[in-house]
C-alpha cells in the first residue's frame, strides 16, 4: 500500500526526516510512535501528498504519490488531523457530504447512486443520525470527532492517516474513537497508519508499530516485537514497567514515579 524509500526532508535548513524506509501492506494497521519534534507529522504528510521530500521516493500501490491527481489521491486516502473538524456552523450531516468531493463531477453531482444511502448507514454508525442538523459548533470535542472521521468515511479511501487523533479528548472517547476505527478496518480491509501519543492504546489497538526518534526510524515490525521497555526507555527516556494486558496477549506499561529525564544540569527552569 505504502512504500517509502530513502526518504528525507528538511525545513529552514533542519533535517526533520533522515533517510526513511517503510513498507506498510494492505489492511495493516500501523501506529506511529515518538517523541514530539520526532518526525511523526512530516512523515503523514510526505505520504498524503501535502509536502514533497527533498530525497526519495514514495509509492502509494504502484505509482508514486506526486503523480495522482487531487480527485484521484482523495479516492486512495484520507487524512485526519490532530484536531479532528473546525467548530465550523455547517450542519452536521453537510459536512459528511463533503466526503464525497472525490466522486462529484464539475457541477457538483455525485456520480454514485447510493451516497445518500451510504451518508445514512454512515451516520447511524457513528451515532449521528440525531445530530444531523446541528451545527459542528455545537458539538462536544467527541461529538465533533465521530463527525470529522463521518466526512473521511464518506470518502471510501483504502488508506487512513491520523495525526494523533484522540489528544483531546477524554478516555472514553479516546476508546470509542480507536474502536470504531478498528471495525471499520475490519469491515472493509482499510490500512491505517496512525501517529499516537498513548503507547498503551498503540499496543491495544495496532498491530505494527514505527517508533521514530530525531528524524530517525528507530524500530518497525508487530507490536508484540517492537514494544520493549528498553526500547521506550531509549526513545522516550522514560523507564517504564511492562506487564501483561489481562484479556490480551499484549504489553501495557505503567509509569515508574521519579523515573523520567532528569533535568539537565545548569538549567534553572523547565524549557517551555
Amino acid at each position: 500500500m505504502i512504500r517509502m524509500e530513502h526518504v528525507t526532508k528538511s525545513f529552514d535548513g533542519r533535517t526533520v526526516l533522515r533517510n526513511v524506509n517503510v513498507c506498510i501492506e494492505p489492511g495493516q494497521f500501523w501506529g506511529l510512535l515518538g517523541p514530539n519534534g520526532s518526525g511523526k507529522s512530516t512523515l503523514l504528510q510526505l505520504i498524503s501528498g501535502t509536502e514533497k521530500p527533498d530525497s526519495g521516493k514514495i509509492w502509494l500501490e504502484d505509482k508514486l504519490v506526486g503523480s495522482y491527481s487531487r480527485k484521484e489521491l482523495s479516492r486512495k486516502m484520507a487524512m485526519l488531523q490532530q484536531e479532528g473538524m473546525p467548530t465550523v456552523s455547517f450542519p452536521v450531516r453537510d459536512v459528511i457530504e463533503m466526503g464525497r468531493f472525490p466522486y462529484q463531477d464539475w457541477l457538483g453531482r455525485d456520480r454514485s447512486e447510493h451516497a445518500e444511502a451510504l451518508v445514512d448507514q454512515i451516520m447511524s454508525r457513528l451515532d449521528l443520525l440525531e445530530l444531523a442538523d446541528r451545527p459542528v459548533s455545537e458539538l462536544s470535542g467527541g461529538q465533533r470527532q465521530r463527525a470529522a472521521l463521518g466526512k473521511v468515511m464518506a470518502q471510501q479511501p483504502d488508506l487512513v492517516l491520523l495525526d494523533e487523533p484522540t489528544t483531546f479528548l477524554d478516555i472514553h472517547y479516546q476508546i470509542q474513537f480507536m474502536e470504531l476505527i478498528s471495525e471499520w478496518r475490519k469491515d472493509s480491509g482499510l490500512t491505517i497508519l496512525a501517529a499516537l501519543h498513548d503507547i498503551n492504546l498503540a499496543a491495544l489497538y495496532c498491530d505494527h508499530l514505527l517508533v521514530m526518534k530525531e528524524g530517525r526510524l528507530t524500530a518497525a515490525g508487530p507490536t508484540g516485537e517492537v514494544l520493549t521497555p528498553s526500547l521506550l526507555k531509549d526513545v522516550f527516556e522514560v523507564d517504564l514497567a511492562a506487564v501483561v494486558h489481562p484479556d490480551h496477549d499484549l504489553p501495557q506499561f505503567l509509569l515508574r514515579p521519579g523515573a523520567g529525564a532528569e533535568t539537565p544540569k545548569g538549567s534553572g527552569h523547565e524549557e517551555p
